[in-house]
């Protein structure tokens, strides 16, 4: 008799991180950091992770066994990475908006300044 749908598969959310390289070394390695049976906590901790910026990758795999089949999948779902240039970007606002109010704000107040002194 097969099994039910929800007891066929047993299914985890692995995340892997990958190291920056360490001073004077040239390669960095996988290391599995957590499981978890949930995919929004997986999500939550992974995102969390590559905020900390301590990881050049993190990446969430789903891994299942298929018990009718007596076969084992594994599948990237997600991948967070570092861009080489984040760090120039990180602490500031991205977007359109910002960058076009800023320099409108900066030209509002050179205006006010050179204009009051004239």
């Amino acid at each position: 008799m097969p099994l039910p749908h929800t007891l066929s598969r047993a299914v985890e959310y692995a995340i892997y991180t990958y190291d920056l390289p360490a001073e004077g070394r040239t390669h960095s390695r996988w290391n599995r950091h957590d499981t978890f049976t949930d995919l929004d906590n997986a999500c939550r901790s992974a995102r969390h992770l590559m905020k900390t910026r301590l990881y050049s990758k993190v990446e969430i795999k789903k891994k299942s066994f298929d018990f009718s089949q007596q076969k084992k999948t594994d599948i990237t779902l997600k991948t967070y990475e570092l861009s080489r240039f984040s760090f120039w970007r990180w602490p500031f606002p991205q977007g359109l908006f910002f960058w076009t109010g800023l320099a409108l704000g900066g030209l509002w107040v050179a205006i006010q300044t050179f204009g009051a002194s004239l």
